[in-house]
């Protein structure tokens, strides 16, 4: 953990970056400010985190233009002393704030300063900021805000104010989800003579642009035929076959007769998520190890019947994820020490695609439970898609450690996902076992919202310090004499930007700004080691189906108001 800080004057750093007057300004750049995180760290001599807090709220008010309409706030039941909040602001924004006592530190020190706009993200560079002199702390704590967070810490529970009072939001319990106990045969394909056939399932404007070239790019592994199940849409079908063609593979309509070939030991299954889990329980059931897209379907019970198919049937399966980027094993290494020295993390993770600044801020998001069809043919649900990869890292890192789930869902960017109504960014608040606490914001914020692919930045922190690690760190940074990248034109089957082919075919350019060093291989060939060396790997089926009962009841909190326990 770190005790290294920049050494600032407080009084002049809050003037510059927390002031109505800085941000109007720079509102100008960034678009009406949508959602605000704040962590901080105080000595132990500071006043009440709760007094703290509800100054911080104050001021996010005057940043996102309205009042806090509703909140959850967390205070872990453990020696620690640290307290987290999200709260909810009048037409849907979200401030997200964390304080913990840093016994040990003579100043505050600011951890991160992190604000996202309607056109992309305004964040703290350089690491943790200790506040000098007076004014290190923010004083203007109003009331009603002081005893709001009182309440929903007296009650344990969210709060949504009615009129001029504030009304506690009942916690609920999401459905029970039942994982198998046994394991898959990991060493299933050891002995198989290579390379191993690999059944593509679904094809253009999916991930399997990815997955397939992955594969192909194994030489344990050649890529048999492109397929899919039945009932597809005339439009899927046609994508398919495209990318059958482009692969120069043939395109199998029938799935069942697919799967039966003995030249296929590998199946890729990446339909559309509520088709998902058919197709990944039937290949299960055909003896085929299966390589899972995220999330891995739509429902509870899908993921459990995925789950146990997997176990049942024997077979080597994993879901996509990005848990073995070096930060996330970090997090990883100072977890291990336990809670007494790392009882926080802190995620961020925001795709830099889209086309931003044409959604409506007229009212706050009215989620629905449950979330129906987390991916449409223009748009996607970002809480399941993006989300997803928080989750399951959570998962690899702490285990099945969730107790309950607060979270907030909102539309800040893409007219289409409004149209559409799926979400485009949400921000979550997870009790976990041990005192511990996670603390999430995830989102697609455009395509110009960061240098690279994206802010993808993990806190991991608690009474010794914390550390701040970031995916894009370290990176070649390049200043040169040479025209700024151009942007992305707007692809009409695919205006988000999601796919490599329409980016390809809209001959969008490569962001050269930042280099980012080789991190290893990718996910799918540590899949294919895991194969070959009869491992298990990080990501199974049952660590997909536990984090996607947690991200299902972020969403059923973000419908009902309140807590739900897990």
């Amino acid at each position: 953990m770190t005790t290294n800080y920049t050494r600032v004057s407080a009084e002049r750093f809050w003037a510059w970056a927390f002031s109505p007057a800085s941000w109007n300004t720079w509102r100008k750049r960034s678009g009406p400010l949508v959602s605000l995180r704040v962590v901080l760290s105080v000595p132990r001599d500071a006043p009440p985190l709760k007094q703290l807090a509800a100054a911080l709220l104050r001021q996010a008010e005057q940043l996102l233009g309205d009042s806090v309409q509703r909140l959850a706030a967390l205070a872990p039941s453990s020696a620690r002393e640290q307290l987290h909040l999200l709260a909810g602001h009048g037409r849907g924004q979200t401030a997200l704030v964390s304080l913990w006592q840093l016994p040990e530190s003579q100043q505050p020190v600011l951890w991160q300063l992190v604000a996202v706009g309607t056109r992309g993200v305004v964040s703290l560079q350089g690491g943790p900021v200790a506040l000098e002199g007076t004014g290190a702390l923010p004083a203007d704590a109003p009331e009603e805000l002081e005893q709001a967070v009182a309440l929903s810490l007296e009650k344990d529970q969210a709060l949504q104010l009615q009129g001029q009072q504030w009304h506690p939001v009942p916690s609920h319990r999401a459905e029970a989800l039942q994982l198998p106990e046994q394991e898959p045969d990991w060493k299933r394909l050891q002995n198989q003579p290579k390379p191993w056939g690999v059944l593509l399932v679904a094809g253009k404007f999916t991930h399997q642009e990815n997955y397939g070239e992955s594969f192909a790019q194994d030489p344990r592994c050649r890529l048999v035929a492109v397929t899919d199940g039945g009932g597809l849409s005339a439009r899927r079908r046609e994508l398919n076959r495209q990318w059958a063609q482009r692969l120069k593979l043939p395109y199998l309509e029938d799935y069942q007769q697919a799967l039966a070939r003995p030249d296929v030991h590998i199946v890729s299954v990446c339909a559309e998520p509520d088709r998902r889990a058919a197709l990944e329980v039937q290949a299960a059931a055909a003896g085929k190890a299966v390589y899972l897209d995220k999330p891995l379907c739509t429902t509870r019970q899908e993921a459990q019947q995925v789950a146990q198919a997997m176990a049942r049937h024997g077979v080597p399966n994993q879901m996509f994820s990005l848990v073995w980027v070096p930060q996330v094993q970090q997090a990883r290494s100072l977890l291990a020490q336990g809670p007494e020295t790392a009882d926080q993390l802190h995620y961020e993770l925001f795709f830099a695609k889209g086309h931003p600044g044409t959604a409506t801020l007229d009212h706050p998001r009215q989620e629905t439970y449950p979330p129906g069809l987390l991916e449409g043919p223009l748009t996607k649900r970002e809480w399941a898609n993006v989300g997803v990869y928080t989750l399951a890292a959570l998962r690899h890192l702490l285990g099945p450690c969730v107790r309950r789930v607060f979270a907030i869902t909102g539309n800040y960017f893409f007219s289409e996902n409004q149209a559409e109504n799926m979400e485009d960014f949400a921000a979550a608040l997870l009790e976990l076992d041990e005192g511990r606490v996670m603390t999430v914001r995830v989102g697609r914020t455009g395509w110009r919202s960061h240098p690279h692919s994206g802010v993808h930045r993990l806190l991991v922190a608690g009474p010794r310090g914390g550390t701040l690690l970031d995916v894009h760190e370290p990176h070649l940074a390049f200043w040169v004499e040479e025209p700024p990248w151009p942007g992305a034109k707007r692809h009409p089957g695919d205006p988000m930007g999601f796919w490599s082919s329409s980016q390809q075919e809209m001959e969008t350019p490569a962001k050269n700004a930042w280099l980012i060093p080789p991190w290893g291989a990718d996910d799918i060939r540590r899949f294919v080691d895991c194969l070959d060396r009869g491992q298990r790997p990080l990501v199974t089926a049952l660590e997909a189906a536990q984090s996607h009962h947690w991200l299902l009841a972020g969403y059923e909190s973000a419908a009902r108001g309140g807590w739900i326990e897990v």
